[in-house]
């Protein structure tokens, strides 16, 4: 295995604890907004349905549903990245090109917040902005290792042509 391929995966390792971080302040900054979330949900759902007006309790109910669920699935995506980051090491291309497009997803993400767009207030914001940013410039770093000639000829390693 080509050193860039040993760099980029732990590159890849690198980005996927930076987004355990940032899924952690995601939940933090969600669970530090949960009173004003779950009062405008009553007050939707009793401008949508009055005679059907939702308690307090469920509101608060669905919110918890809502952060485990998100808690779940950011564990989740971790592990199944971790397997794709795991078989692209032992030579999968096709594990190389899927990462590859996760990684051009990050990026999308991370360009977003450097300009801006979707900014959020608090300290668990920021953490979760800086926390994008750092995981956008790891792929970017990681891509390119893994595209380079030498990657590329461990991934594209075909068996001889057989000229007899």
């Amino acid at each position: 295995m080509p050193v860039d391929v040993d760099t980029a995966c732990q590159l890849w390792w690198a980005v996927i604890g930076v987004g355990i971080v940032n899924l952690v302040a995601a939940v933090t900054f969600l669970f530090g907004q949960r009173e004003e979330f779950t009062k405008q949900l009553v007050e939707q759902m009793a401008k949508d349905n009055p005679n059907l007006p939702m308690q307090q309790d469920s509101a608060n109910l669905l919110f918890a549903l809502g952060l485990m669920t998100l808690v779940i699935v950011g564990l989740a995506l971790a592990v199944l990245a971790g397997l794709f980051v795991h078989l692209m090491r032992g030579g999968r291309n096709w594990a190389r090109m899927l990462v590859t497009m996760i990684g051009v997803v990050v990026v999308f993400v991370g360009v977003q917040l450097v300009f801006g767009i979707g900014t959020l207030d608090g300290p668990a914001a920021l953490v979760s902005g800086g926390a994008s940013i750092i995981q956008a410039v790891l792929v970017v770093g990681a891509t390119i290792l893994l595209h380079r000639h030498e990657s590329n000829a461990y991934f594209l390693n075909f068996p001889p042509v057989n000229t007899l």
